[in-house]
């Protein structure tokens, strides 16, 4: 309930007036964005302190052309959060060591949460604000940050140097964002808005007990909450499974908010401290000497230094090892060099010795989800003397939302902008490109981890062997052996699964066994097409490589990293420091070489990639810097296309310390002999030097020409073989494969209970014509532990012409979907909610579960819940949430908006027919044979401002195209009339 005698009046808040004051909102921005290094508190003070009451008001629900991001940052307060914290570590200094009057700055911060909180109250019956102007004002993630801030600005103020009023309007916004937070139906229990929900509550029940009525119940539910999302979302050695490093340090940085208050008596706690402690490990894996964060998968090219946690005190509580890699003054005699992750798929190697003296190799074998995932199967990023040199294109930005049935969604890309499609691809990253595309990961089975063997030798050389079984049917096996400092050698081997024969499936659950009991009819068998592969290597911009007969030479370029700090935007993060920059004749040297049964071995053709754009709109040869933007980079392919069951590349990369360019590798081989061992042997001058190795299920053998040998222990996961036996039965499907073992190798894949592989077995059987096996691999499959495959078998459920028609179990499964948050089950049990046939016929729940999936940008959701309020003439609500369909790219919001628009009797006040003449044609050229009829009619009539014949043509074409006789007759009549003419 609402504290009513604590929340003042509009006109009592003394920080804020009714007009903006842009000079305020610019310095706010570029502090927080570190625009301008020179604009420090001092000078944020001087500017506020110049401001009188009614200069300044804050427009917390944003503008209509503004982003969602955008909004949401405003009412998660971050954009004046860094002021914030800065003014509260400086605060928490020695009284006598303070420059300038702080208390004026948290004055300023805490009067910008009241006027918050005035305007927008928590109200108990809408407890996320859906029925709001603001949207974002009760927004899940919001709530949780300012939860956290609210918690720290009432705690180390010790709520004295603040005006008691605004104390007390800062008192009731917490207990209200306590309210909010408990709520079981707003917790986003699957996603990391969750986290930052119980990130919130667990600081407001620890640092503002008073505040509660049961503040340990509270520090209790949060513990329990964090730790049941944490435990989804990190591997048990600590690394984040959404293969992405800057992600794994966005979650250390949240998490290390709260891991000063967590306490060791407490079970749930202390397992978030240990966990705490393992990332704390996996951080450090994945910063490079120079302090770059490595930016595989969704990573931006961004430094540790930049993402010091906001806290001070975290600091405290950091291992050694972590802290150098924030504060430069500290040692690292003390860091493991190797540092490995077989459960999360990462190993790297660090090593600083002095400046411009350093190494680093990291390699990302990960697959846990579609969740930030590059096509980047075992990719390394690798530099040195504080250099990248090989290196990744970055993320580019979420640009341009994919159709949910367009090709590039079923391939697995979310984002439709070509840069952004490139730099997800096989080819902007160090890995091996199959049959000249990326790796379908809508299909792919995460394999979680392909981290094989890791080992520093006695020498010091540092061996990383991985393995995996991609989608195309290959298992990929990759091997690096490292000398830091010197070279690097990275040996791919390829094999052809499908000639594989043989193999007795695994026996799997004694369920799946009797369900598949018959096979597939025996097809034509025909050679196998062949196989193609392109190993790529992506340099960081700031080499100069040139390709030829005699090898690959890359030289440092100075001259492009002083261009770099002299016309880089201030506010980006800078790559390297200007004090660390390696001496100009830093250079490298390349060997490539590869092995096929055709060809034995032989050197491939290099081919040199820089900035190109082919005529299928395909780049190659960039890299994202920074947000939205591409820069020339050099990247080089290597291709071999071949029949035989196995093919080998091997690189060599040399460190050239002098900047010589000339070749030190004479020759280069590597080959492939019996029982299994490859050889790979290369010359220097006179010097020859071999390398074999073998694998087996045990690990690795490895051998020197000196005499040396070395087993290291295999530590992978080997979930690869269910993975083989799924991509064996797709190739069946297609008759790229013997087909009579299809359900046996569907059983065997489906042995650990996958439900991808379950439910790929139930579409089979329904392709046959076996609706049995269908529905009980259906089954399964939401047995399995599946929410996505819960859904489908709902649907089953809800088609009243499928013998299984029952809409209570549909109801059933759709709430278990629900709970595993899939979106799209909101969408569904909101239309249950609305068929009359059911006895749970509810519109109150029907409105609330489209409005969760509306919530969660699910556009069916967005289209019916504008539909009941604009039923309710609620058509400012409608309005919004239609144009947000339609930019989503549903068709059917263009064509609700084409009609609201066209209306002067449904909403007199939208009439617009300019507006409805482009909604009407963007459904149409979607393919709605209405709306391209009608954005005709109004492209047709000369009395109407948009008159456009040619456009009326262009849609009149689609409509008849769809079927329509009277777009037809239309087009008839314009021809005529035009010869006439």
């Amino acid at each position: 309930m609402e504290d009513t005698k604590t929340r003042p009046d509009k006109a009592t808040i003394v920080a804020f007036g009714n007009k903006s004051n842009q000079k305020l909102e610019t310095a706010l921005r570029d502090f927080a964005k570190d625009v301008d290094p020179s604009l420090n508190l001092r000078k944020l003070h001087d500017i506020i302190s110049r401001i009188t009451p009614e200069e300044y008001r804050y427009d917390w629900a944003g503008t209509d052309s503004e982003s969602r991001s955008e909004k949401y940052r405003r009412n998660a307060w971050l954009n004046f959060t860094p002021i914030f914290y800065s003014t509260l570590t400086e605060y928490k200094n020695e009284e006598d060591s303070r420059t300038i009057p702080y208390d004026d700055l948290l004055k300023f911060c805490g009067a910008w949460m009241v006027q918050w909180h005035v305007v927008f109250p928590f109200n108990p019956e809408d407890p996320t604000g859906g029925n709001i102007a603001n949207k974002f004002a009760w927004y899940d993630m919001a709530v949780g940050m300012r939860a956290a801030i609210l918690s720290q600005i009432l705690f180390y103020t010790h709520r004295k140097i603040l005006p008691n009023q605004m104390v007390e309007s800062l008192l009731s916004c917490a207990r209200e964002h306590l309210t909010a937070l408990r709520l079981p139906d707003t917790w986003a229990a699957h996603s990391n808005h969750g986290f930052f929900q119980s990130a919130g509550l667990f600081a407001l029940s620890v640092q503002t007990p008073d505040i509660s009525e049961n503040s340990e119940a509270d520090r209790k539910l949060a513990s329990q909450r964090l730790r049941q999302y944490l435990e989804s979302t990190f591997s048990e050695d600590g690394v984040h499974l959404e293969h992405s490093c800057e992600y794994h340090n966005f979650m250390f940085k949240s998490l290390s908010e709260i891991a000063p208050l967590l306490n060791a008596s407490n079970d749930d706690e202390r397992w978030i401290a240990d966990l705490f402690e393992r990332m704390q490990d996996a951080m450090s894996a994945m910063i490079l000497p120079n302090r770059l964060v490595a930016p595989f998968g969704d990573g931006r090219y961004t430094t540790s230094e930049s993402t010091i946690p906001k806290n001070p005190e975290v600091l405290n509580v950091l291992k050694p090892s972590l802290k150098s890699d924030f504060v430069k003054t500290q040692s690292t005699e003390d860091i493991e060099p190797l540092l490995s992750f077989p459960r999360g798929g990462f190993c790297s190697y660090k090593k600083r010795r002095r400046e411009f003296d350093d190494s680093y190799l990291a390699v990302s074998a990960w697959h846990h989800s579609i969740i930030h995932k590059h096509v980047d199967e075992l990719s390394p990023i690798w530099a040195e003397n504080s250099v990248p040199i090989l290196s990744d294109a970055g993320r580019y930005g979420y640009e341009g939302k994919t159709e949910d049935a367009s090709k590039l969604r079923q391939e697995g890309y979310f984002y439709s902008d070509p840069k952004r499609v490139f730099v997800e691809s096989a080819h902007a990253h160090n890995t091996v490109e199959i049959d000249g595309k990326s790796d379908n990961r809508r299909l792919a089975l995460p394999y979680q981890s392909g981290l094989a063997a890791s080992a520093k030798l006695n020498d010091g050389t540092v061996v990383i062997d991985t393995e995996i079984v991609r989608e195309p049917l290959v298992r990929h096996q990759r091997l690096f052996i490292y000398s830091p400092s010197k070279s690097l050698v990275i040996i791919d081997e390829l094999t052809d699964e499908r000639w594989v024969a043989g193999d007795k499936p695994k026996q799997g659950f004694k369920k799946i066994s009797k369900l598949f009991s018959r096979k597939s009819e025996e097809q034509n068998e025909s050679p196998l097409p062949p196989r193609t592969y392109t190993q790529w290597h992506q340099f960081f911009p700031a080499w100069q490589v040139e390709a030829d007969k005699s090898g690959i030479s890359a030289r440092f370029n100075q001259d492009w990293l002083a261009k770099y700090f002299d016309h880089s935007p201030k506010s980006k993060p800078r790559l390297l420091s200007e004090n660390t920059i390696p001496p100009a004749s830093y250079s490298v040297r390349a060997a490539v070489a590869a092995w096929t049964e055709e060809k034995k071995c032989h050197v491939p053709e290099v081919k040199l990639h820089h900035g190109d754009v082919d005529n299928a709109g395909r780049y190659t040869g960039w890299a994202s810097l920074w947000p939205l933007t591409l820069k020339p980079s050099a990247a080089i392919s290597q291709t071999i296309t071949t029949q035989s069951k196995t093919a080998l590349f091997a690189s060599f990369f040399e460190i050239r310390e002098n900047g010589s360019l000339e070749a030190s590798v004479d020759h280069l081989e590597i080959e492939a002999l019996p029982g299994g061992v490859r050889k790979l042997q290369y010359e220097c001058g006179d010097d020859s030097k071999v390398i074999e190795f073998r694998r087996s299920k045990k690990g690795l053998e490895l051998s020197f020409g000196d005499g040396s040998a070395y087993k290291i222990s295999r530590t992978l996961v080997d979930r690869n073989y269910d993975a083989q036996a799924l991509y064996k039965a797709r190739a069946a499907i297609k008759g790229l494969a013997p087909t009579s073992e299809i359900f046996d190798l569907f059983k065997t894949a489906s042995a650990n209970g996958w439900g991808q592989a379950i439910n790929e077995a139930a579409e089979y059987a329904r392709s046959i014509g076996d609706d049995e096996t269908h529905f009980k691999m259906a089954s399964l499959a939401q047995e399995s532990g599946d929410g996505v495959e819960a859904l489908k078998l709902a649907q089953i459920h809800l088609n009243a012409t499928n013998a299984a028609y029952d809409l209570s179990k549909a109801y059933s499964l759709l709430n278990y979907a629900v709970e595993q948050n899939v979106r799209a089950a909101h969408f569904y049990l909101g239309n249950l909610y609305l068929d009359k046939s059911f006895e749970g016929h509810d519109l109150a729940k029907a409105k609330n579960e489209f409005r969760k999936g509306a919530m969660r940008d699910h556009i069916g959701s967005m289209v019916q819940y504008s539909d009941i309020l604009a039923e309710e003439l609620n058509y400012v609500e409608a309005v919004k949430w239609l144009t947000s369909a339609a930019e989503g790219g549903s068709s059917e919001a263009h064509m609700r908006l084409g009609n609201l628009y066209c209306s002067k009797v449904q909403a007199p006040e939208y009439f617009d027919m300019t507006l409805a003449a482009k909604h009407y044609e963007k459904a149409g050229l979607a393919g709605s044979k209405v709306g391209a009829y009608e954005g005709a009619k109004i492209f047709m009539n000369p009395d109407i401002d948009v008159y456009d014949l040619d456009r009326a043509v262009v849609l009149l074409k689609i409509a008849a195209d769809l079927g329509s006789e009277v777009a037809k007759g239309k087009l008839e009549k314009l021809r005529h009339s035009n010869s006439s003419a």
